[in-house]
């Protein structure tokens, strides 16, 4: 059985990423709705790798998978594993599109249900709870978000204390892109006025499951007159907003530039000098082979805006 849902979580875990969100139903005309349980809540899902140690998704297929990216999973098999009920195993992970971040659209995939935060009021909870558990994933709009960087970590890493029906949380953000924005913040990075959180069980450790901030997604304020409608993976529902060949400087900047297969179809997979890693779809690609070696000469750096002024980029054969 195939299986569709809307990213809301792409966050570390062991080494890989945990990929979430909930599960949708797409008609003729590329119209999405919610799937729900019989208790009103959206119906989530977790595809878990049954290849690596802890079902991980390796960093090298998550990477391109966005937040709001519309997932197709092909042979789905439920888990079932206590409280991580939403488990699944797959055979191929594909992006067909993806939607835009209104309000009206996230609304749909919060959790009205649950006043409190996965069982209790405190930041984790106990095995004897996991074991008796249903569900380990939610969406929701907090009434107050502080933030701030968690001083026990090597590398700047961050918390948010929210408060959630007058519950106050103290939770550890484990969303790689955010937690990029923030650190790239030259100045002290000022809360979100509002956010919709993806927040996620973890694993066990050291006796416990703790809760995490496995998502951010901050509304558009812009007017979306289409919230529910699937903007195609081929970028044709997406305005060109540039087209450029790589400056000097980029090029200077990039170490090397790898055509690799992805769950998105083809890709150019970029590694910087400082470390940082990059994967861009690469359009009107050419059949190669896996890890051939491109030169960013002969390529264009596409650029494509929605109507939220949200931008995605591709590379493009010259």
């Amino acid at each position: 059985m195939d299986k569709t849902f809307i990213c809301l979580a792409n966050s570390y875990k062991r080494g890989g990423r945990c990929i979430a969100g909930v599960e949708v139903m797409i008609d003729e005309n590329r119209h999405w709705t919610v799937v729900r349980n019989p208790n009103g809540t959206p119906h989530w899902i977790r595809p878990i790798d049954n290849t690596t140690e802890f079902g991980e998704i390796p960093e090298f297929e998550a990477v391109p998978i966005r937040l709001l990216s519309v997932i197709r999973l092909r042979d789905v098999t439920p888990c079932l594993c206590k409280a991580h009920s939403e488990d699944v195993s797959f055979s191929r992970m594909e992006i067909i599109g993806s939607i835009l971040p209104c309000k009206a659209a996230l609304e749909e995939m919060a959790d009205f249900l649950h006043h409190e935060i996965f069982y209790n009021n405190e930041s984790a909870i106990s095995l004897d709870i996991y074991a008796q558990g249903n569900y380990s994933l939610m969406l929701v709009r907090p009434e107050r978000i502080e933030l701030r960087p968690d001083m026990t970590k090597l590398r700047a890493k961050y918390r948010m204390i929210i408060s959630y029906h007058g519950t106050t949380y103290d939770l550890p953000v484990t969303d790689p892109d955010y937690l990029r924005e923030l650190e790239n913040t030259p100045s002290t990075p000022i809360p979100p006025h509002e956010a919709y959180l993806c927040l996620s069980l973890g694993m066990e450790f050291e006796g416990q499951h703790h809760k995490l901030i496995a998502g951010v997604i901050i509304p558009s304020d812009r007017n979306v007159s289409t919230p529910h409608i699937i903007k195609g993976n081929d970028a044709t529902l997406w305005e060109t907003f540039e087209i450029r060949p790589f400056t000097l400087w980029e090029r200077l900047t990039i170490k090397s530039a790898t055509y690799i297969p992805s769950y998105r179809g083809p890709s150019i997979y970029l590694r910087k000098w400082n470390g940082d890693e990059l994967f861009l779809p690469f359009e009107n690609a050419p059949k190669l082979e896996a890890w051939t070696k491109i030169s960013l000469r002969k390529t264009l750096l596409v650029t494509y805006e929605d109507e939220s002024g949200t931008k995605v980029q591709r590379i493009r054969l010259k």
